[in-house]
């Protein structure tokens, strides 16, 4: 059993604070003005633990960037505003779509001919791959570490390519190589 999360798509966590026996929802909502506060009523589900007859006021309080393992990530905070006393944050963090993708594209000739068993090359420092072209000039990396940036290179005799760039955080196709560009 390992202690690292893994996570595709968001996690939302949530801290509970008990802040006193009850809040005045109405004087709340007038203090923090009209613009960032809502009331959401929760949907109702068969099982029910607690029922909530008033809906919290919630309150975004900042957006931020998160900078983890695997890159960037862009997240919310809030708060929540219940009047039994309790205020509960918020912190709601989008993942990257994937944990792994695939990168696949071509090499051509100025022609737009397939440059057949060209060496492509793709590092984002860490991790290296190395593949080569089919006949027609497709290539293809699989299982590439997502939230990285990348750099792809061509080789092959007699031909010039430009490396390029790229920020990975999904599937990419139709990366094209050309000949003297």
């Amino acid at each position: 059993m390992t202690d690292e999360l893994r996570v595709d798509g968001r996690v939302t966590v949530y801290r509970l604070h008990d802040i006193g026996y009850a809040i005045a929802l109405d004087r709340a909502a007038e203090l923090l003005g009209a613009g960032p506060t809502s009331r959401v009523r929760p949907e109702r589900l068969e099982a029910r633990a607690i029922e909530i007859r008033n809906p919290p006021i919630s309150v975004p309080l900042r957006s931020l960037d998160l900078t983890l393992d695997r890159g960037i990530c862009p997240a919310t905070v809030s708060a929540h505003l219940f009047d039994f006393g309790v205020c509960s944050l918020q912190v709601q963090v989008q993942a990257p779509s994937a944990l792994s993708a695939t990168v696949s594209g071509r090499v051509t000739t100025s022609g737009w001919r397939g440059v057949g068993y060209a060496k492509v090359v793709i590092t984002d420092g860490n991790v290296t791959q190395t593949v080569y072209t089919n006949s027609f000039g497709f290539f293809t990396f699989s299982n590439l570490p997502t939230g990285a940036n990348y750099t792809i290179s061509v080789s092959k005799k007699r031909y010039t390519f430009s490396p390029q760039q790229m920020a990975l955080n999904d599937n990419i196709a139709n990366v094209t190589f050309i000949n003297g560009q």
